[in-house]
């Protein structure tokens, strides 16, 4: 039932109107009443009277006070996708170099997550680029581990791409690096490196040099990879020997090192050191020893031999080997002399 005020009715009354009349009147009165009352909650039940934004699903007010999220490390497509579906604007605000925020992820919001805002108020993010650049160490030449050591802090890492065997860097040292020293590079790139396993062994086999002439070894040994070492002549008086390689320190067959150097004697030909043994005869002992010493040689064994004859007394007559025969220097030439026989 609607209720229509003693007030009206009052004033109807007022102006002399019959009951009928009255009762028509109250009627159409309390009709406005009922139709205007059903408008209003009609509206109501619509949402006219609220402001819904189009924010993808958020049922929020003009008035809400709509907290911001934390999206700090959230991908761009996820932060987007937080921060509308809180009823509030997303909007990309720059890009900036961040060490610790991978490339495409949000490094900060404007403002700050916490902070409250009305619907649809705008959100501004900052995307990160990912680590900034920086100047490659080099590290050519030093030792792998000291190249590990060398770049700590420097946001590179180094990663042994290749290892392989080289004649001159020593062994575990870095050959070269990918990419190049002293460039730019983004912080967290990995170093390719190369290591020297240092010089590859390849023993030489020791050749046989007997019967070789100096100049035929060189050669040989060059080939070999090896080299002439101390040469050692040796006399002799068989001519057909002279110039040819008898001995070496290191056998035959023998592996050694590259480069290992093999001495060597070898024969040359012998001094003429014949002498002409000089005739002693009618010599004394002491006369035949100052002759034989100028001459290198030596006074052997001496036989005494008795005479009568007082003149030869004391005087070689006799030697061994004889007088113009030729022998070695420092041989011995032995002799018989006189003495004075006994009565």
């Amino acid at each position: 039932p609607v209720n229509v005020s003693s007030n009206h009715v009052d004033d109807i009354e007022d102006e002399g109107v019959d009951n009928k009349t009255k009762k028509i009147i109250i009627g159409v009165l309390a009709g406005i009443l009922v139709l205007a009352l059903g408008i209003v909650a009609a509206f109501a039940a619509g949402g006219f009277f609220s402001h819904k934004p189009n924010t993808g699903g958020a049922n929020v007010t003009a008035s809400s006070n709509i907290e911001v999220p934390n999206v700090i490390g959230f991908t761009e497509a996820d932060a987007k996708a937080k921060i509308e579906s809180m009823g509030l604007t997303y909007t990309r605000s720059d890009e900036a170099s961040d060490d610790k925020i991978p490339a495409g992820s949000v490094i900060m919001t404007f403002p700050t997550a916490g902070t409250k805002l009305k619907a649809n108020q705008e959100v501004r993010v900052r995307i990160s680029k990912g680590p900034g650049k920086t100047t490659v160490p080099v590290l050519v030449g030093s030792d792998l581990d000291q190249a590990k050591s060398l770049i700590t802090g420097t946001g590179f890492d180094i990663v042994v791409a290749d290892r392989q065997y080289n004649d001159t860097a020593p062994e575990n040292s870095i050959i070269s690096q990918n990419p190049l020293q002293d460039t730019e590079a983004d912080k967290g790139t990995k170093i390719q490196v190369v290591v020297s396993l240092g010089k590859k062994y390849t023993p030489a086999v020791v050749p046989d040099l007997k019967g070789k002439t100096i100049q035929q070894a060189q050669t040989i040994l060059t080939n070999s990879k090896l080299k002439l070492g101390t040469q050692t002549p040796v006399e002799t008086k068989d001519a057909t020997l002279v110039g040819q390689i008898f001995s070496q320190d290191i056998a035959k067959d023998t592996k050694v090192d590259e480069q290992t150097a093999i001495k060597v004697s070898y024969y040359v030909k012998a001094a003429n050191t014949d002498i002409v043994v000089p005739p002693l005869a009618n010599k004394t002992l002491s006369e035949a020893q100052t002759i034989l010493a100028n001459l290198k040689l030596a006074l052997g064994n001496q036989v005494s031999v008795e005479t009568t004859d007082d003149t030869l007394v004391g005087k070689i007559f006799d030697q061994t080997p004889a007088s113009g025969s030729t022998v070695q220097q420092g041989a011995s030439v032995d002799v018989k002399y006189y003495v004075k026989k006994q009565q």
